[in-house]
């Protein structure tokens, strides 16, 4: 071999050599990338296993200390699993002595029969509704045979895999006894308090009624113009008393939940116009100009509680007028996409902007010391608000201090028909019935002087009872028209009275009774026509009211227009 081709073979051989060595450093290059994706799998492997090991561990801890009962049950309806509550509650020793029994047999065995087809109609749900996604059931039971009855709600459903198959159902059983037990006492609270409400609207009315009554029978007597003058305050200073009374009874309905909203279909414009003239008269006492707009494309009819847009309306103008020495009060209604907005501006003293906050917060008045001599119970506002949220609406303030505020309201609307008015008779009755036989009975003697001397211009002849006793006595010996009927009263109630009454024979049984109620609390005309009541009026009465009552339930035939 030459030289030359020597050479040749040398650098062919140090070429294969280089490749060797590049395919060499390849191959390291490989291991190693692989020696750092095993020892990352195996470093990933050993972090979920350990993460698992945590998570069962926890689920073991959370299980095993759980207070609720909950317990697996497999395909074909047998335990497989029950937390240790549950063993203990049941008194069971293991687990082992219960694994793989029925589900209705573990619960039949445990609970009372009376409960048994319920749990039988849940069971039945749950196992035979596939993709039902829970079923419960309220109960009480005894598990431990301790003697003690404890509250108790039941939840189950299906148990779904990963891959969407069902492997079993779920059962979680929860002690619901103090919270039950809460409940009850909150009901029980509240009840009471609905009663003390009663027995305050009662309390509180009945010398309201006496007051006002014996004003109006002293106005209708011969008396000098002084003593009319001195009567005239009287009446006002009763009303001003009585709608005080009726901000705090109001007030503590709300609080208990027991104020009514009671929507009907009425006239808009007549409401706005009595408001307007209400106002006008109101205003004119203190020489404060009153503006009155109202928009064109206001409805006629709408549907809402018309009572209690009046209260709403009355309380902010109210308000305005107590806080304004001088000047007006503009009184807008307006029409929006949202509903229609009630706007009261005044050119009163103005509040402070820290104060406003402070407007709707009960038994509170802003600037106490500047408005020390303006009387109120701060809780014309309070009610105002609160009206406005039960009617959907909102209310905001704007002010400046010393120079006046505006009092904006917006209530949904629901328009109606002129077709959708109901038919009030809100008229006063001028009539005489003096053939008519009534009874009045109350144990305060002076409500029943009141109630005599209102039914005087009907020219009834009317006789007298003190008590329910006395009132049962009096109809089974004598047969009367109509009875009125006080409602709170000793040794025999009105209720009781009128149910004992209803069970004499004959007309003296069928008699029409009606209730004269102090208590204005939400429910009692429920209350009343359920005990056999025909009708009822509030105290203090009202002339129209007490005409309009008569003329209904006094006998056609005694009644002369």
């Amino acid at each position: 071999m030459s030289e030359q081709q020597q050479e040749d073979e040398v650098k062919r051989l140090a070429l294969e050599v280089k490749k060797l060595q590049r395919e060499l450093d390849r191959q390291n290059t490989l291991i190693t990338r692989y020696q750092n994706n095993t020892d990352a799998k195996r470093q990933f492997s050993e972090i979920v296993l350990a993460e698992r090991t945590r998570f069962e561990r926890h689920m073991n801890l959370l299980l095993a200390n759980s207070r609720d009962f909950i317990l697996l049950f497999d395909e074909t309806h047998a335990l497989s699993f029950a937390t240790d509550s549950f063993l203990k509650a049941t008194g069971t020793k293991g687990l082992g002595l219960i694994k793989g029994r029925d589900a209705l047999d573990i619960f039949e065995s445990l609970l009372p029969e009376e409960l048994c087809e319920q749990v039988r109609a849940v069971g039945h749900s749950l196992f035979s509704s596939k993709g039902l996604d829970a079923v419960e059931l309220s109960f009480q039971a005894n598990f431990s045979r301790s003697g003690t009855l404890r509250d108790y709600r039941l939840s189950g459903g299906e148990l779904i895999n990963e891959i969407g198959e069902l492997e079993g159902w779920l059962v979680s059983i929860y002690d619901t006894s103090d919270f039950m037990r809460a409940k009850r006492l909150a009901e029980h609270a509240n009840q009471a308090k609905s009663d003390f409400l009663a027995t305050v609207s009662h309390e509180i009315r009945t010398p309201m009624n006496a007051i006002i009554g014996l004003t109006r029978m002293l106005e209708a007597s011969e008396t000098t113009a002084q003593q009319q003058e001195y009567l005239k305050k009287m009446d006002a200073s009763s009303n001003a008393l009585l709608s005080l009374i009726n901000d705090i009874l109001d007030f503590s309905k709300i609080e208990a939940g027991k104020l009514e909203v009671l929507n009907e279909y009425f006239d808009f414009h007549e409401l706005l116009d009595s408001l307007s003239s209400l106002f006008e008269l109101m205003l004119h006492q203190k020489e404060l100009g009153f503006h009155g707009h109202f928009a064109e494309d206001l409805p006629r009819v709408i549907y809402s509680d018309p009572k209690r847009i009046r209260q709403i309306v009355t309380n902010i103008v109210t308000n305005a007028y107590k806080y304004t020495p001088s000047g007006w009060i503009d009184f807008t209604v307006s029409r929006v996409a949202e509903g229609i907005v009630f706007s009261v501006r005044d050119t009163g003293i103005g509040i402070k902007e820290a104060d406003i906050d402070k407007l709707f917060s009960a038994f509170e008045q802003v600037d106490v010391e500047r408005n020390k001599h303006i009387a109120g119970t701060g809780l014309g506002l309070t009610i105002t608000k609160r009206l406005v949220e039960l009617l959907g609406g909102t209310v905001c303030v704007e002010s400046t201090y010393g120079e006046g505020s505006t009092f904006t309201v917006q209530l949904p609307l629901r328009e109606g028909t002129e077709a959708d008015l109901p038919h009030h008779d809100n008229i006063c009755y001028a009539f005489t019935a003096p053939e008519a036989k009534v009874l009045i009975v109350d144990d305060v003697e002076v409500n029943i002087e009141i109630a005599a001397f209102m039914l005087a211009p009907y020219e009834v002849q009317v006789e007298r009872a003190y008590d329910g006793l006395q009132a049962v006595k009096a109809a089974t010996e004598q047969a009367y028209d109509l009875i009125l009927m006080d409602h709170m009263m000793p040794r025999m109630d009105g209720i009781t009275a009128t149910k004992l009454i209803r069970e004499l024979t004959g007309a003296r049984g069928k008699v029409k009774i009606l209730a004269m109620t102090a208590n204005a609390i939400s429910g009692v005309e429920k209350m009343f026509i359920d005990a056999g009541f025909d009708g009822y009026v509030f105290k203090p009465m009202d002339e129209c009211a007490l005409s309009t009552a008569l003329h209904k339930h006094l006998p056609a035939h005694l009644i002369h227009e």
